[in-house]
């Protein structure tokens, strides 16, 4: 596992994760419409790049893959941390 700053050129495997664990793990405490709405973010990738480049956002990265990212917005608050399901459990979140 390598855990390294996020790169814009890294937005659309982030956004896959962010919708893989909403789908995938969130589904399990969220109800339908709940992880229907959820997941519809982001609907502008150009959008969530911007979010994404704003404070400290790391991703953790397997051998090929973005398995999660993480982002502190303002510096002492985390934003955003979400794990593929394929990779939950494994340390990833806890590493970022």
């Amino acid at each position: 596992m390598l855990i390294r700053n996020y790169q814009v050129s890294d937005a659309q495997a982030v956004v896959d994760v962010y919708k893989n664990a909403i789908m995938g793990i969130a589904s399990q405490a969220y109800n339908s419409k709940q992880v229907e709405i959820w997941s519809s973010y982001p609907k502008d990738i150009d959008q969530f790049t911007k979010r994404l480049s704003m404070g400290i956002t790391l991703v953790a990265v397997d051998s090929k893959n973005i398995a999660a990212f993480g982002q502190l917005h303002p510096a002492n608050h985390i934003d955003l941390l979400f794990t593929a399901k394929d990779y939950s459990r494994q340390g990833y979140a806890t590493a970022i």
